[in-house]
């Protein structure tokens, strides 16, 4: 496959999951971007980001999908977001114990679509309300 100019360049697709305002977004911005955003707006289905990254001398291109944490967003897609997944990012939000709480959810619902348990899952807690204060700061640390 060729991409972005370098052939053979493979393809690692990474869906970030959880309730509305835990800091998905910020995270993902600052994966692919560098920084974090000064705002952000709800995500509305899936936000689609990419980082071509250099592992042991191999171009390998991250599919980042930001996915929505409102159920009226999320219905018509979910069974994209899931689909040939490389690796599964729960995130919550330190300051809001029911994100937490909901992380069963999001796990379930990970389980339900038949990820298979050799997919890397990883749990991010995030400091979500820096970002959406719009401080460009988060306390997200992770990547």
């Amino acid at each position: 496959m060729c991409s972005g100019g370098y052939a053979g360049t493979r393809i690692f697709k990474i869906i970030v999951i959880g309730d509305s305002n835990v800091g998905k977004t910020c995270l993902t911005i600052r994966f692919c971007g560098g920084t974090f955003p000064r705002q952000t707006e709800a995500t509305i289905g899936v936000d689609f980001r990419e980082k071509t990254v250099e592992i042991e001398g191999e171009r390998i291109k991250v599919q980042v999908w930001d996915t929505a944490g409102q159920e009226r967003f999320r219905k018509s897609m979910v069974e994209h977001y899931y689909r040939n997944v490389h690796g599964v990012v729960f995130v919550y939000d330190v300051t809001k114990m029911s994100s937490f709480v909901n992380l069963k959810t999001w796990i379930e619902e990970c389980n339900e679509h038949a990820v298979s348990l050799t997919v890397p899952r990883v749990l991010v807690a995030s400091g979500a309300q820096e970002c959406v204060a719009g401080t460009g700061r988060s306390s997200t640390s992770i990547w």
